[in-house]
């Protein structure tokens, strides 16, 4: 196995877009993930490949992507976070914000 002590990973600024997320392939270990101020714009992309790359995601910070700045009404900001707790089951963080007992309801 690779990386088996790897529990944090921030790729903060390193203009990483969706489709490239998975460059690391499948790191279990790995629970707390920052990809703040990246060039993510397909965010349906980006969460496929974070599910299954880290599985066990607890935390996870998106803020300052590209894709985040077309989410502007409130429904889609809920819908953002709902279909992340969807996809990574372990969510208790997103973006600063636990997930909330709604969201996860919702998912």
């Amino acid at each position: 196995p690779r990386m088996v002590h790897l529990h944090t990973l921030v790729l903060d600024s390193c203009k990483l877009r969706s489709s490239e997320l998975g460059f690391l392939g499948r790191v279990p270990t790995v629970t707390t993930l920052s990809l703040n101020k990246n060039d993510i714009t397909e965010f349906d992309v980006a969460l496929n490949i974070l599910s299954h790359s880290f599985p066990n995601l607890s935390f996870v910070s998106l803020l300052g992507n590209p894709f985040l700045s077309t989410l502007t009404a409130p429904r889609d900001i809920a819908a953002y976070r709902v279909q992340a707790a969807v996809k990574i089951f372990a969510l208790r963080i997103l973006d600063c914000s636990a997930v909330s007992a709604e969201e996860r309801r919702d998912a």
